[in-house]
């Protein structure tokens, strides 16, 4: 920016080696308009001064910030490996344990089965249809043997008293078998 500085030096200089008088007018202007350029100019490169030590200051919080993120992304890729650590020893437990309820919920029907190989096993649980609430659109499990035209359940879901219709989806939360009082949908 000492150009700048520069050049209205030369213009004042320009000005008095024209003796120009100030006190009429026009040298009175001409010597107010090179105060005001020396001022900008003076102003600028205090400017350029600020803007030089604020790009030091953002480049060294940019290195401290690389630093930085190099330091949590190695901790990030140990937390990441140890969770694929833990998530596949889950993942054995879990098949373990879905070979287990496998056999412990056995319908006798073992095409397919991988939780016991005697076909005459037979089934004496539950048998649980999956139903949709009318209300909330959420799906829920009702026994079969509760399924029935004139009989109403409570959505585990939004606490509905509804009548349902048996859907067919999986993992779903089973409602209670609704007393005859209440409200119905």
């Amino acid at each position: 920016m000492s150009h700048l500085n520069e050049k209205v030096s030369y213009l004042r200089g320009l000005m008095e080696g024209m003796k120009l008088d100030t006190t009429t007018n026009e040298g009175l202007l001409l010597s107010k308009i090179v105060d005001v350029l020396d001022s900008i100019a003076c102003d600028i490169a205090d400017l350029a001064d600020a803007h030089e030590e604020l790009n030091e200051y953002v480049d060294s919080i940019d290195q401290d910030l690389s630093e930085l993120e190099e330091v949590f992304e190695d901790e990030l890729e140990d937390d990441y490996e140890d969770e694929d650590d833990d998530e596949d020893e889950e993942d054995d437990e879990d098949e373990d344990d879905d070979e287990e309820d496998d056999f412990e919920e056995c319908d006798g029907n073992c095409e397919g089965c991988s939780g016991c190989d005697d076909e005459d096993v037979e089934y004496d649980g539950d048998i649980f249809v999956e139903c949709m609430c009318p209300e909330c659109k959420g799906t829920f499990y009702v026994k079969e043997e509760e399924l029935d035209d004139e009989a109403f359940h409570i959505c585990p879901r939004c606490g509905v008293r509804v009548h349902v219709v048996p859907d067919f989806e999986a993992d779903i939360p089973v409602a209670a078998l609704a007393e005859d009082e209440g409200e119905v949908n």
